[in-house]
């Protein structure tokens, strides 16, 4: 038995085949259709987040100076500045607002700082002579290196006033040949000396701008006993200006009014050979204040330490002689009192100075300077000097 196989007419295999064809090329076409979607959709987007630019740039670094809070800082050129009050903001758009606020302090001699960028937030302080300063961003992000840069640039430029003040330093000095009783009553006068103080002091803030240049000094008030080549005793009792030049006259006339009171209250020692000298040394100086600021640029800003140098000796008015051409006389005997003088006839002698024996032995200098209650006089020894 044999199959009789038929053939289709050939039209309708053609058609078949051109079927089979297109089916399978609008298979292809839409895959690179796809393919070509999600291609175009990917590419863009990887170009735009490279190209995009950022929301700020920090400029060049200028000097910004801020009269009204006597502040001077370096930022960006493109941040903005705008000041409330003691607060300065320096801000930008893309860039976290920068708060600095002054305050006023009582320290006349502060200095130092520090800070740092923790978590996006920045905290800075910086301390000057009078005044704080304080730095603050939030949010500081990919700034964490221009905020510090800010914050670190803050300086003050208040500078505060020197206002002359008068202040105890020390006492010290030398005897000789002085037993305890007499080495006593050669110290009876330091209460009294202390006590001249306030009285210095009212002498130097009146005088202190006889001389711009006048920065400090020191005056020492020496109470001095010493046993001449004839055996008889002197007193000295002076304020000895030092460390500072110039025409002192005026300042010293006053120093020498100050002390001159004291003059009849000498300790008596009587005939001994005890001599000794008493320094008590005080300080003369402009002590910086917060309450007033120094004028500036002028010679009276004195409490900066880029103060003009004092004008050279050709400029300065004639110097006075200090020390011993500015003490005042020695004391003369009252008119009733005869001098010092030993009762009985002895030898002549130097009399050597020691420092600080007792009975050539040491002895404790350091006197109070605080005020005292003058001490009373030795009995049976009425003030006023040395005695027969």
């Amino acid at each position: 038995m044999s199959l009789a196989v038929r053939s289709l007419p050939r039209p309708f295999a053609d058609s078949a085949a051109r079927g089979s064809a297109l089916a399978a090329l609008a298979l292809a076409s839409a895959a690179m259709l796809a393919a070509g979607c999600r291609g175009k959709d990917a590419a863009p987007a990887a170009s735009d987040a490279s190209d995009a630019p950022p929301a700020f740039v920090p400029g060049p670094l200028r000097d910004l100076a801020f009269d009204s809070l006597r502040l001077h800082l370096r930022a960006p050129q493109n941040l903005d500045a705008r000041v409330d009050g003691d607060v300065v903001t320096l801000d930008a758009t893309g860039f976290p607002p920068v708060t600095i606020r002054v305050e006023s302090t009582p320290q006349a001699s502060g200095s130092g700082g520090g800070g740092a960028c923790r978590d996006g937030s920045c905290s800075f302080t910086r301390d000057a002579p009078c005044r704080r300063m304080t730095c603050t961003a939030a949010g500081a992000g990919e700034f964490v290196t221009v905020i510090p840069a800010i914050c670190g640039s803050l300086e003050s430029t208040f500078v505060p006033a020197g206002i002359p003040a008068a202040r105890a330093l020390s006492t010290g000095g030398t005897h000789t040949n002085c037993d305890e009783t007499q080495l006593a009553v050669s110290q009876s006068l330091a209460p009294k000396i202390a006590g001249l103080l306030p009285a210095i002091d009212e002498c130097w803030r009146a005088h202190a701008d006889d001389d711009p240049a006048w920065r400090s000094g020191e005056t020492t008030v020496r109470l001095a006993r010493s046993i001449q080549d004839d055996g008889r005793a002197t007193y000295e009792l002076s304020a000895v200006l030092s460390g500072l030049e110039g025409d002192k006259k005026n300042l010293q006339d006053c120093l020498d009014a100050t002390v001159a009171p004291l003059r009849g209250h000498l300790p008596v020692i009587g005939n001994a050979v005890c001599a000794f000298e008493w320094d008590h040394r005080f300080a003369l100086a402009r002590e910086p204040s917060c309450a007033r600021e120094a004028s500036l640029p002028d010679a009276t800003a004195d409490a900066t330490d880029d103060a003009p140098d004092a004008p050279p000796d050709a400029e300065r008015p004639a110097r006075v002689r200090s020390d011993a051409a500015a003490r005042p006389p020695e004391p003369q005997p009252a008119a009733n009192e005869p001098p010092d003088a030993p009762t009985e006839p002895q030898p002549s002698e130097s009399v050597p100075s020691a420092s600080f024996p007792s009975h050539e032995g040491t002895v404790d200098s350091r006197l109070s300077t605080v005020d005292a209650p003058p001490s009373p006089p030795t009995a049976g020894e009425p003030d006023g000097g040395d005695k027969e």
